[in-house]
């Protein structure tokens, strides 16, 4: 392995692109990032991703080595260092970069760096624990396991994978509790009214959103967890009358059924958390909490039920049969490093209830 002195081009790996770079692209696709949170781009490069999100109200700031050195390095809800410690030869530099980024954030990094199936076909000089490009760049390309490794043990917290070669890895563990609970909502529809009731006709405007939460949690929810739960309140008496309603209006079945969805979510949810040291009751978000008392009843009988699904899904040939007939992700020869991506495409669910039945 080469490790020589040879002058390395780094302005060079800073490329221009017309839409967000990936790991800014997953930050919007999962809720990330918003006009209520700041983002700093650590290592921003030529910057398109901050005029993109500015164009969006999302306030935002960067700083890059080359091209806004003379910027300055700003605490943030949400800290990227995206393609950075991928094109950085020195491994002490690289890591001194990526607990920079660290401690700039309050909540939440996102890391992306170059992965080994990205690289190119053809041959390439072997450079410190990378590779020179033909450009005179270096690059260090990843696999999966090995970045989520690297991640968790400089920065010392869960790397939660995004996409391939992009991880979160939160501060905050109730934040990171309730990101990866998201992951196993599936979307439902409002069901549709079966009948006009005057009633429902006259107090539709508070209504609406009632429903649209009760499709969200799959339970009553709670004062606080819809807007206009205090006017509900106050015209029919309690959330429960006005649910009562709801289901004379759109009929009960539909209700029950996504309530069976959502029991089974957080199932799903519970049984995974085995894998990441399962944190304790108080450590859940309140609503996660909610869900487990309406749901479940208890965190022990909880714990149990997803500890039964959890060891009834290690069936092979049933895991195989149920990757075959999904309906999302895709099939690649390389279906080991494709599954380490983690619960996306075809691993994302492999319908793990289908497996356990």
């Amino acid at each position: 392995m080469t490790t020589n002195t040879k002058k390395i081009a780094r302005h060079k790996t800073a490329i221009r692109r017309p839409s967000f770079s990936r790991p800014i692209a997953c930050l919007l696709r999962d809720g990330l990032v918003d006009s209520s949170k700041t983002l700093f781009d650590y290592g921003c490069g030529h910057g398109q991703d901050l005029e993109l999100l500015s164009d969006m109200d999302i306030r935002c700031d960067g700083w890059d080595p080359m091209f806004r050195s003379d910027a300055k390095k700003r605490r943030a809800d949400v800290v990227n260092i995206g393609y950075v410690i991928n094109v950085i030869e020195h491994v002490n530099e690289r890591t001194a970069a990526l607990r920079a980024a660290w401690d700039l954030c309050e909540n939440l990094l996102v890391v992306a760096a170059q992965v080994e199936f990205a690289a190119p076909d053809k041959e390439q000089a072997e450079f410190a624990d990378g590779v020179l490009t033909s450009r005179g760049t270096f690059q260090k390309y990843y696999n999966q396991h090995e970045l989520r490794a690297y991640l968790e043990s400089e920065l010392g917290g869960d790397a939660i994978p995004a996409a391939p070669g992009v991880f979160y890895v939160f501060k905050d563990e109730s934040a990171k509790q309730q990101f990866i609970s998201t992951r196993y909502h599936r979307r439902i529809s409002v069901p549709r009214r079966r009948i006009s009731e005057v009633l429902f006709e006259q107090n539709q405007d508070v209504l609406q959103p009632m429903m649209e939460a009760l499709t969200r949690l799959g339970r009553l929810p709670g004062p606080g967890e819809f807007a206009s739960a205090a006017e509900v309140i106050e015209r029919l008496g309690s959330l429960k009358r006005a649910f009562a309603l709801i289901r004379r209006v759109t009929d009960e079945e539909p209700w029950e059924e996504i309530a069976q969805r959502r029991e089974e979510d957080l199932l799903i949810y519970l049984a995974l958390s085995r894998f990441q040291h399962r944190p304790k009751l108080s450590q859940l978000p309140l609503s996660i909490q909610r869900d487990i008392k309406s749901f479940l009843g208890s965190y022990q009988t909880a714990c149990a039920r997803a500890d039964v699904l959890l060891f009834r899904a290690g069936d092979p040939d049933a895991i195989d049969a149920a990757c075959q007939q999904a309906d999302a992700g895709q099939l690649v020869d390389n279906a080991q490093e494709a599954d380490s991506v983690g619960l996306h495409g075809v691993a994302r669910r492999v319908d793990w209830l289908s497996i356990a039945a």
